[in-house]
């Protein structure tokens, strides 16, 4: 044997039951051409095809050495002892696989399918949803500064149900809130925004501030870990985790000192906190 080459067709997998067929496809003088199929044996599908070409080697002199007359194209059949009926049924079952496999591997393959035409953008998307929705924006902003909270949120309310995949009009809703006092639903705003869009550190950062005024230093904390996460040169979030770190520290100060009855360092610590603390 001088090499194999094999054609895998499909994928076999651990527990198919395979045909095997072998056939010598050419003789030549010196060499000759053996051939193999695999077919699945529960649908007939070809696997794989192979080849191997042999030389026969005459070891003295180093050479491949002529095929006998013998063992040519011509030489004279041998009589085969007649096979059982069964497997003769099965062979001639196997070699129309073959034929009908060999036929399909020649047929033509069918042209690709047409590309379907693509799908047209929503209409929040089109030039002139985008020129409305910015104006709109600023048209909120301007109600906001002008401390007309209600109508800044109504009117961001029908920003966010025209285009409801952007974020800016339920960000500057939850702003507006805020500054109306409504902290528990700038809260409620600003929590849904962060499941939305999680890749935002202002709504993190704002959720911070909001929790940082009800007391709950820790989720505040949280929720600049988070900003800093997905934008580590967000300078409000990592400017307002400092004033975090600098609360909780105060916290343990005033503990240690209530402990200590002052004899301890604690209340100078507690002085130097609240004293940057007082820094704008």
């Amino acid at each position: 044997m001088k090499s194999h080459t094999v054609d895998y067709l499909v994928p076999a997998f651990e527990g198919d039951r395979l045909l095997a067929a072998t056939w010598v496809a050419s003789m030549e003088t010196s060499s000759s051409w053996r051939r193999y199929a695999f077919l699945r044996e529960s649908d007939r599908r070809p696997v794989a095809f192979a080849r191997t070409p042999a030389l026969r080697p005459h070891v003295p002199a180093g050479r491949c050495a002529r095929i006998a007359a013998s063992r040519g194209p011509m030489a004279t059949p041998v009589r085969a002892a007649p096979m059982p009926p069964a497997p003769l049924r099965a062979l001639t079952s196997l070699a129309a696989a073959l034929a009908a496999a060999c036929a399909l591997a020649q047929a033509p393959s069918p042209p690709p399918p047409a590309d379907p035409p693509p799908t047209p953008l929503p209409a929040e998307y089109s030039d002139a949803a985008r020129k409305a929705y910015v104006a709109g924006l600023k048209e909120a902003r301007e109600l906001i500064a002008q401390k007309r909270y209600e109508a800044a949120i109504e009117r961001l309310d029908g920003l966010s149900r025209d285009r409801p995949r952007e974020p800016q009009a339920r960000f500057l809703k939850a702003v507006a809130q805020t500054e109306a006092g409504k902290r528990d639903d700038a809260l409620a705003t600003l929590t849904a925004l962060a499941a939305d869009f999680p890749e935002l550190p202002e709504v993190h950062n704002n959720l911070a501030v909001l929790y940082a005024a009800k007391g709950n230093l820790e989720l505040a904390k949280a929720e600049l870990e988070l900003a800093i996460a997905a934008s580590p040169d967000y300078a409000p979030a990592v400017e307002n985790l400092g004033d975090v770190y600098a609360r909780l520290a105060a916290r343990q100060y005033e503990r240690a000192a209530e402990l200590e009855k002052g004899k301890g360092h604690s209340p100078a610590k507690l002085k130097l906190v609240r004293d940057a603390l007082a820094v704008n």
